[in-house]
This record gives structure tokens, C-alpha cells and sequence, in this order.
């Protein structure tokens, strides 16, 4: 089954939505319109993924909440 390929594999979910990941968001509170190195910087790891849940798949049930405009990826490594 689906589960027993999943079983002890490392577990990684990534939420994309308008506050994570959204450095166009960030930028317009920050109150920049041409960002320097360091505003870019910045505005370059609010981009970045980064995940919400990293375990190790144990076989139980994972809950997640969709909300507007939101998406999950989930990735098993």
C-alpha cells in the first residue's frame, strides 16, 4: 500500500500562501520599491521554502488546514 513506501521516510510539508513565502508581501510592508543588497537579501529568504513539518513518517494520520490561496507541497525523501 501507499503507506508501507511511505513507512520511516523523512516527511517534509512546505505551506506556500499571502504570509510564508511571499517576498512581494514583505517588500510592500517593508515600504520598498527598489530594494539595496541587503533589502534583497532578505526578500530572497522570505522566498525560500521552508518546511512546516519535517519528521519521519510514522504511519498516523497528518492534518493540514487549507486556507485562501494557499497551497501545501509535500515531499518524502
Amino acid at each position: 500500500t501507499f503507506d508501507e513506501h511511505l513507512f520511516g521516510r523523512r516527511l517534509l510539508v512546505f505551506l506556500i500562501d499571502k504570509r510564508t513565502t511571499n517576498p512581494y508581501r514583505l517588500a510592500e510592508k517593508m515600504g520598498v520599491r527598489y530594494p539595496d543588497e541587503e533589502q534583497k537579501k532578505i526578500l530572497r529568504e522570505e522566498g525560500r521554502l521552508k518546511a512546516i513539518i519535517d519528521e519521519k513518517y510514522d504511519g498516523k494520520l497528518i492534518k493540514i488546514k487549507l486556507t485562501p490561496n494557499s497551497t501545501y507541497l509535500i515531499q518524502v525523501v
